[in-house]
């Protein structure tokens, strides 16, 4: 019994480490991803508030998107870099 308290404690407390950990930044891939399964906008810009976008943003990568069923405002937000993250951030991820 001494030894299994251990390893619960252990448990609880990876568990809370790795509910903490921070998520890296979106790129054009997972957002194309994200749009194909259905998610709103509104959810993708709420997750590009807090996650941010590590992507440039080219034409290719722009039609793709636009291919998923990105919204024009989407798509503006990302050109104007309204999400970009910042180069201490991508140093940091």
């Amino acid at each position: 019994m001494r030894l299994k308290v251990p390893g619960i404690v252990a448990a609880v407390l990876l568990s809370i480490l790795v509910g903490h950990a921070a998520q890296l930044p979106l790129t054009t891939q997972e957002i194309g991803l994200m749009l194909r399964m259905g998610y709103s906008p509104s959810a993708i810009t709420q997750e590009l508030s807090t996650r941010h976008f590590a992507d440039t943003l080219d034409t290719v990568k722009e039609a793709q998107l636009t291919k998923a069923g990105a919204s024009a405002e989407l798509i503006a937000a990302l050109k104007n870099g309204t999400y970009s993250v910042s180069p201490e951030e991508i140093a940091r991820a």
